[in-house]
């Protein structure tokens, strides 16, 4: 907890101390082409789900298991640009945990694929996205595994350095929602929020 929180403060403190260079007008060498992919790497902050009307978290689903791995966070994204501002395509996220407990292996995952907008108001540096499309709730235990479909929305905000002529590490915080078509006893909706590091090529 002490470490995501942490986290969540030096990403805030990088989106305050930044967005001054994207001020000024975007160089003639930082072009977007008119396609782009990226890739990214982070924590889930925060992730649980409800199961009729009860809420169970990341944490709580691992509580008391011999071992469990970081919550980690991945994103792939492809697109394409609408222009200097503007850029729509396929996002698909995912936040996971594994474990173990009595010799059998644990795993707990939220997976999104959206269709994403994302939105430079200066060009440059900051930029705001929105996005929905599937989603679905993986749980395993042992053997057995089962997959929960439904649908999903997304909100984030981030900053983008630009690297050379081509490429921006980016720095991205997405929250996201969940809503599943499940049965009784199995999830109805969910929610995380993840902070990561992303690099994207154009």
């Amino acid at each position: 907890m002490f470490i995501r929180r942490n986290l969540f403060f030096i990403f805030l403190v990088m989106l305050i101390i930044f967005p001054a260079k994207g001020m000024a007008k975007t160089p003639e060498t930082h072009k977007r082409s008119n396609w782009y992919i990226g890739f990214g790497l982070g924590a889930g902050l925060d992730a649980r789900y409800t199961i009729d009307g009860n809420e169970i978290t990341f944490d709580d689903w691992f509580k008391g298991v011999d071992t469990k791995d970081t919550r980690v966070a991945l994103n792939f994204k492809v697109g394409a640009t609408l222009s200097p501002k503007t850029l729509l395509g396929f996002d698909g996220i995912a936040v996971g945990q594994m474990g173990s407990y009595a010799g059998s292996d644990l795993q707990l995952q939220i997976n999104n694929y959206f269709l994403m907008l994302t939105h430079f108001p200066i060009e440059e540096g900051l930029f705001v996205r929105v996005g929905g499309g599937l989603s679905n709730i993986m749980y395993k235990v042992g053997g057995s595994t089962n997959v929960v479909p439904g649908y999903g929305l997304l909100g984030g905000v981030g900053y983008a350095f630009w690297i050379g002529k081509s490429f921006n590490l980016t720095l991205t915080l997405d929250h996201s929602r969940q809503f599943y078509y499940g049965s009784v006893g199995e999830p109805d909706t969910s929610q995380f929020t993840i902070a990561y590091l992303g690099f994207d090529w154009y």
